[in-house]
């Protein structure tokens, strides 16, 4: 599975920067459309567990 990152740039030093992981950036859209469904759910940990799971899927299945 490639974990890189997902918006690597340059920094006004010319020094790499590398900002969130592509897994750390799918989780995050996850628990957006999650949380847009449904905004009440009682445990974020649940939510946040959910939303690295589908990114883990998606990556897993992109390696592919």
């Amino acid at each position: 599975m490639s974990d890189g990152y997902a918006f690597p740039t340059h920094n006004e030093y010319e020094q790499l920067t590398y900002g969130l992981t592509k897994r750390e950036h799918i989780a995050a859209l996850a628990m957006q459309g999650l949380l847009s469904e449904r905004p009440n759910y009682p445990d974020p940990t649940t939510v946040a567990n959910w939303a690295v799971a589908y990114a883990d899927a998606l990556l897993e299945r992109l390696a592919r």
